[in-house]
């Protein structure tokens, strides 16, 4: 929970500091992802501007999923963006963007006596394009994109009268497309 909190008040002060430093309305912009909530996620991310052309976004996303009272997914998720904007930065047009974002994710599975539990880190690098609309500050913004997961490792414990943990230290990679729709309020 300290680890969250500590995020979350990297995530505002770089939002507020960097805001303050531009004279220009609208120099940053506050999104979260509908489709994640869902499925019961929270996504966030803040573009800021660093020029006309180009943001900065730190992501957030934190998702804690039950299925029955058997099976628990937690993960959580950070990282930083970078977008190109054609029209320049919080205005409607096509953006162009790069990332890298880190995951926590933890799992555990209650069969019959035996608990299963296992944990991954993962980490992602992608690129994506999209279009945001632009209603006063008001805006939504359609993305798709391509990434590769990175999955270090895995730590995996069955418990059932004794304890039995494997690790596999092996790295495997998968990729694929995606797509997003989010909500925003540039300010």
């Amino acid at each position: 929970m300290q680890r969250i909190s500590t995020l979350a008040l990297l995530f505002f002060t770089l939002l507020f500091s960097c805001s303050a430093m531009s004279a220009a309305p609208s120099t940053a912009n506050l999104r979260f992802s509908p489709l994640a909530l869902a499925v019961g996620a929270v996504n966030v991310e803040a573009d800021i501007a660093i020029n006309r052309y180009y943001s900065i976004s730190p992501m957030y996303t934190q998702w804690d999923f039950d299925v029955r009272s058997d099976f628990n997914l937690n993960a959580m998720g950070y990282g930083l963006r970078v977008d190109y904007h054609t029209k320049r930065v919080l205005r409607e047009g096509v953006f162009y963007g790069a990332f890298i974002k880190h995951w926590d994710v933890s799992v555990k599975y209650l069969d019959n006596d035996e608990e299963i539990n296992s944990d991954v880190t993962v980490e992602t690098v992608g690129g994506l394009m999209g279009y945001r609309w632009m209603w006063s500050s008001f805006n939504i913004n359609a993305e798709i994109g391509y990434r590769l997961m990175v999955f270090n490792g895995f730590d995996f414990t069955i418990e059932s009268g004794k304890d039995n943990k494997v690790n596999i230290t092996d790295i495997n990679t998968m990729g694929g497309t995606f797509a997003d729709l989010s909500v925003g309020w540039a300010f």
